[in-house]
């Protein structure tokens, strides 16, 4: 991963609204009138996103709460991070 991918930045969209139940984010997309659920990595995930924050930064937070190693983690951070830019619940910034 390129040093430009890793200070790209994401923040929530507006486009948006959440809540959580239990250890879940349950998020309703404004734009396409869907619903998402994330588990309990992903609800962190999107805890943090509520400012804008590194992909670098993101990865840091993950590894130092759950035990993960880095390259799986960079992977499965970027397909959440793909996913929630894809449905327009975050964006770049």
């Amino acid at each position: 991963m390129n040093a430009m991918a890793l200070g790209e930045r994401f923040v929530q969209s507006r486009e948006q609204i959440s809540t959580t139940h239990q250890e879940t984010y349950l998020i309703l997309s404004l734009a396409g009138n869907d619903y998402f659920s994330l588990d309990a990595v992903g609800a962190y995930v999107w805890s943090l996103l509520k400012e804008p924050r590194s992909r670098a930064d993101l990865i840091e937070r993950v590894l130092e709460r759950y035990r993960i190693d880095r390259d799986t983690c960079q992977r499965d951070l970027g397909r959440l991070l793909g996913a929630l830019q894809h449905e327009h619940l975050i964006s770049a910034c």
